[in-house]
């Protein structure tokens, strides 16, 4: 993960403690209809290769009947294999918990992925990056009127998620302050389209 530093214009490297909450793992096996694990594979790809995701950060998931998909965590983008694929079937806040199927942890922002979904019943699709153009330029967020978290928060936590949360009542796309940016669509490509177009805001400015 990567935050800006404004003293010296440099990323910095967020510590990483590991997952914040606890996984209860129902089975390793999961069915998915024909092409969606190749569309899912595809737009983190897409990620990786615009450089949006350096790194082991940034994540994708998608609502699917019985739960969401997201990939495991600590794995690269534009590494991915089905396998990396984790169907998360509940995330209960009280007991902090995830019930998945798959080989690997799910994703440290398990949380904020489900209680967006729970919270949005027209979301379907989630794409976060670390997109270090939109990081490293926080006046040219706060120019552009970007809907920004208020604050900066811990990744992986419930607070973040709500923060998050109440930030997309407003826009489908929020830049979580010194950490990255979320954007919500109906479908994979509604979503990634949305980051990408960001991206591109960012790099024409950038030109001027």
């Amino acid at each position: 993960m990567y935050r800006f530093n404004r003293i010296n214009n440099t990323l910095k490297s967020e510590e990483y403690i590991g997952r914040k909450f606890k996984t209860e793992f129902i089975g390793e096996s999961f069915e998915l209809e024909e092409g969606i694990s190749e569309e899912f594979l595809k737009t983190c790809r897409i990620l990786d290769l615009r450089g949006l995701a350096p790194g082991t950060t940034g994540n994708v998931s998608l609502r699917v009947e019985g739960g969401m998909l997201i990939k495991a965590g600590g794995k690269p983008l534009g590494r991915l294999t089905g396998d990396d694929i984790i169907l998360v079937l509940e995330y209960d806040q009280k007991t902090n918990t995830a019930k998945v199927k798959g080989k690997f942890e799910p994703s440290s922002e398990t949380p904020m992925h489900y209680l967006v979904y729970k919270n949005f019943p027209e979301v379907n699709a989630i794409v976060h990056a670390h997109d270090p153009l939109v990081l490293k330029n926080s006046e040219l967020v706060e120019r552009l009127k970007i809907k920004t978290t208020a604050r900066e928060i811990p990744y992986g936590t419930l607070e973040l998620a709500k923060e998050v949360i109440e930030g997309l009542k407003e826009s489908r796309y929020v830049f979580i302050k010194n950490h990255g940016s979320i954007a919500i669509g109906k479908n994979l490509k509604d979503a990634m389209d949305l980051m990408l177009w960001i991206h591109r805001k960012f790099e024409d400015e950038g030109k001027d």
